[in-house]
């Protein structure tokens, strides 16, 4: 019975290690990033978890979101290729870069608040002079468009 024993907490011990191993892996092939922006009518901030190495244009795939907006929590990243309800000719690409200039693609990052409200920060190089802007839609309505301060920082 106490080789029995012995076997399975070894079995036991050897899966814990393997699993801790795996999971360590995975986490060091990513980023993790604070980000944060803000009008005179929005604060939003949190944190995006991103592939640790960047596409050749120097941008980074954002594979999770946390954060908040006005207050509000922040409940999930919308899927590549696919825009916010009420923002239609906009498919985000959930990109960022570190650039100090212009930190999103004109496609941007989208995501989704409680209570039916999206966001989707992009960057406007078709305006003079580029700006990031916030696309913000309650349900199927585009509720505003606006420039917007933002940034991002590596978490080391």
């Amino acid at each position: 019975m106490k080789k029995l024993a012995i076997i399975c907490v070894n079995t036991i011990l050897i899966s814990l290690i393997m699993f801790l191993e795996n999971t360590s892996s995975v986490n060091a092939n990513e980023l993790t990033w604070n980000w944060s922006y803000s009008n005179p009518s929005v604060v939003a901030k949190g944190t995006f978890i991103t592939d640790e190495i960047p596409n050749s244009a120097g941008f980074f795939r954002i594979k999770n979101i946390t954060g908040t907006r006005n207050g509000k929590p922040i409940i999930g990243l919308q899927p590549v290729g696919t825009a916010i309800p009420g923002n239609p000719s906009n498919a985000v690409d959930n990109l960022i870069s570190p650039d100090t200039r212009q930190h999103l693609t004109v496609n941007g990052f989208g995501y989704v608040i409680d209570q039916g409200e999206y966001a989707n920060p992009y960057f406007a190089d078709f305006l003079s002079p580029s700006v990031h802007s916030e696309a913000f839609t309650v349900g199927s309505s585009l509720g505003s468009e606006l420039p917007i301060s933002f940034s991002i920082v590596a978490v080391p």
